[in-house]
């Protein structure tokens, strides 16, 4: 059992302009959150993904100009675009934090947060059976981002972690199953 003490998270305090805590204190309410969880969200988004965003460089697209790049590239460019890019940024990640690559730090790390963030699907779900574990992407994109998602993950999952997946295709779902070792 754990005992209280050793579940405490470190305090820290902020000193910010009233104009920020109230636009802080908006978008919380606004969201259903409480400041300090929102403040902790902002932090790990910033910790996690737009830190390496500015470090690379990387342009944020909005999704319209992002939904007609997928209709006018190729699947096959796209599928190696993205496989390289998630490929390159989870290995950076899991090495600037020092992070094993299992499963769950798989699922923490990049699909509950910077899979999200990034927009490369807007709903991640995950859960187990007897023999596998279940990825499922939603987006709105269609089919062809769809084959390019499954593509995409199946290959992070086989580089990765070393571990064979099977897919089913929706028009905005990814279904991956992923064995079990």
């Amino acid at each position: 059992m754990v005992k209280a003490s050793q579940r405490k998270k470190p305090n820290i305090t902020i000193i910010s302009d009233a104009k920020t805590l109230s636009e802080l204190k908006k978008w919380a309410d606004s969201k259903g959150l409480s400041m300090n969880a929102l403040i902790n969200e902002v932090l790990t988004k910033n910790i996690f993904f737009y830190r390496y965003v500015l470090e690379h460089e990387c342009m944020i697209i909005p999704p319209t100009i992002y939904s007609n790049m997928i209709d006018v590239l190729p699947e096959k460019t796209l599928v190696d675009l993205v496989s390289r890019t998630i490929s390159e940024m989870v290995q950076s990640i899991f090495a600037h934090n020092n992070i094993s690559y299992t499963m769950d730090s798989m699922v923490k790390f990049y699909f509950e947060s910077v899979g999200l963030w990034s927009g490369l699907y807007n709903i991640f779900k995950r859960y187990n059976d007897m023999s596998s574990t279940n990825l499922i992407f939603e987006h709105k994109y269609g089919i062809k981002w769809s084959k390019i998602i499954a593509q995409s993950i199946s290959n992070l999952m086989k580089e990765t972690l070393n571990l064979s997946s099977e897919y089913k295709i929706l028009p905005n779902t990814v279904i991956l199953q992923v064995d079990k070792r």
